[in-house]
């Protein structure tokens, strides 16, 4: 039977709707092991709560555990479902203070841009531990990565370990939502096919799911007709690449050099963040308590995908999923084949294997080319904990244009993440 085991569980909903997910599929899974890590023991404690509620009210087809030490269950895992971040919005605005008061034109932060890099420089010696662990507990387990900056996690667990991977990303629904906003119709009933970098992906292909309809021509007359003028960045770059963009403005621009000037300087919405953290809290305690219900969360099965790609390795299914990170090799041709790309593709007993996509067009592949550069340092001197790797990283990241700049900012962030990134930065 298989073995499940989530790490960073304490993000309430993905943690909540997975594990929904894992029970909802009981008649395939059950039998199973369904083990639960994080390192805030109450958020531990609650989200174990939870689980075994759910698990009961099923029939108790999983056995639940919980703990803080992921090696105490890692061992003879065969999946691992990874989502830990370091106090992320705390030093996410941390690193906006920093890069941002240094006159640096960053929109978003976080798979682009500096503050890509200092998430970068902390959070893969946390997943690298974590992959020493599953290499040398579960050394056939298969990684299944939510954890930011999705490329360069998963360009890290290629370059630097022996574990099969997939990164997986919910990034394409903003894509998804605004082509169906713009023809009036629902996304369910949309086909996409898009492909590129984590983040910087585009439509290839997108058509009526049940007809198979062509519907670029009619998403191109509702935007010459003005619709989706409040993402004035994506409209901009639809005309620029002839393909239109998958992520939304917001991380669309952080790539981009000139994205401050569609979508301003304004950053993450850390308050709203909070209140959804806050809220999320509140429901799992309410949940614990007896006070609020499952069902306000989670409804049966979700949009997650780790069930099904489990259900697919393990009965040699085929899979198909709109969007996964993985090895290039050839998928998106005029990439190198070493770059870490976001494809559709199949998942199977056989491994995750990408779509065969076109060429993206130059003006996109060029884009796409810097930013597999950046990541290429920026994981290098994650791992390393070599500075001048960092720095040449930071030059070579489009929204960077001084080196005195990037010296300060990269000693500041450095510094206010000592206790996280590589000590060898402070050799």
């Amino acid at each position: 039977m298989a073995k499940f085991v989530l790490i960073g569980v304490g993000s309430a909903v993905f943690g909540a709707k997975t594990i929904g997910d894992l029970i909802h599929f009981k008649d395939v899974l059950g039998g199973g092991t369904i083990s639960l890590v994080d390192i805030d023991p109450e958020m531990l404690n609650l989200a174990e709560t939870m689980a075994r509620k759910m698990n009961d009210r099923a029939g108790a087809p999983f056995t639940i555990e919980a703990s803080t030490e992921r090696r105490d269950v890692l061992a003879d895992a065969d999946f691992v479902v990874t989502s830990p971040a370091i106090k992320r919005e705390e030093l996410w605005l941390r690193d906006w203070e920093i890069i941002n008061g240094a006159g640096i034109k960053q929109t978003y932060g976080e798979n682009g841009g500096p503050g890509s890099l200092s998430h970068t420089l902390r959070n893969i010696p946390m997943m690298l531990a974590i992959c020493r662990d599953v290499e040398a507990l579960a050394p056939d387990a298969w990684v299944l990565n939510f954890t930011n900056p999705e490329a360069r996690i998963c360009m890290m667990l290629d370059r630097y370990t022996k574990l099969k991977f997939v990164g997986l990303c919910h990034q394409i629904g903003a894509g998804y939502r605004m082509v169906a906003k713009a023809l009036n119709r629902k996304p369910k009933d949309l086909d996409v096919k898009a492909a590129g970098l984590n983040h910087f992906t585009w439509m290839f292909d997108i058509r009526d799911k049940h007809t198979g309809e062509d519907l670029y021509p009619a998403l191109r007359a509702s935007i010459a007709q003005g619709a989706l003028k409040h993402e004035p960045l994506t409209l901009k770059m639809f005309e620029l690449a002839g393909l239109f963009p998958t992520p939304g403005d917001h991380h669309l621009a952080e790539f981009l050099s000139f994205g401050w000037e569609f979508v301003g300087l304004k950053g993450r919405d850390w308050d709203r963040w909070a209140t959804r953290k806050s809220d999320m809290l509140a429901w799992l305690k309410g949940v614990a308590d007896g006070t609020r219900e499952i069902e306000e969360v989670v409804k049966g099965r979700s949009a997650e995908r780790i069930a099904q790609m489990a259900i697919a390795v393990l009965t040699n299914g085929n899979a198909y999923e709109i969007t996964m990170d993985v090895r290039n090799d050839g998928a998106i041709p005029n990439l190198p084949d070493d770059a870490i790309v976001e494809t559709p593709g199949v998942i199977s007993s056989l491994g995750a294997t990408p779509l065969r996509m076109p060429p993206l067009p130059d003006v996109v592949a060029g884009f796409a080319r810097k930013q597999i550069q950046v990541q290429e340092l920026s994981v290098a001197a994650a791992v390393t904990g070599d500075r001048r790797l960092a720095l040449q990283a930071m030059l070579l990241d489009p929204v960077v244009d001084s080196v005195g700049t990037a010296e300060k900012v990269l000693d500041q962030l450095l510094e206010a993440h000592r206790q996280y990134v590589s000590p060898n930065f402070f050799s």
